[in-house]
């Protein structure tokens, strides 16, 4: 539910900002999981050089992270550090392709699931 419709119900603007999520833009940077822009909003439009990264931060379970690649490039996605995509490898990058979307759902802190199909 969007932050609008919370507050036409009486919650508090920080209330149904920490319920409905915060947008943010993001330029990727770096090409490992060390030097990429850290994620800290929930819906993040993105946009980076050919390969640049963007590292999520640690989450808790269940948490979500809508990001949009608006560049014309593949950019990586990195899970927290230390952490596992898509039950994979520790610090492994997810690639979202050219204008496409990813949902990213926190399994424990910092392993998480990272759909780059229909989201």
């Amino acid at each position: 539910m969007s932050a609008n419709r919370l507050m036409a119900a009486g919650l508090s603007a920080g209330t149904a900002l920490a319920i409905g999520g915060s947008v943010g833009s993001l330029t990727g940077a770096g090409t490992t999981t060390t030097d990429a822009a850290i994620i800290a909003t929930d819906i993040v439009r993105l946009t980076g050089a050919s390969n640049s990264g963007a590292r999520l931060q640690p989450g808790t379970p269940g948490d979500e992270v809508f990001i949009l690649n608006e560049s014309a490039n593949t950019i990586k996605i990195y899970p927290p550090s230390g952490g596992t995509p898509n039950a994979g490898s520790a610090d492994a990058a997810i690639s979202l392709t050219t204008l496409k979307p990813a949902q990213v759902k926190y399994i424990t802190a910092t392993a998480v699931m990272i759909n780059t199909g229909a989201v």
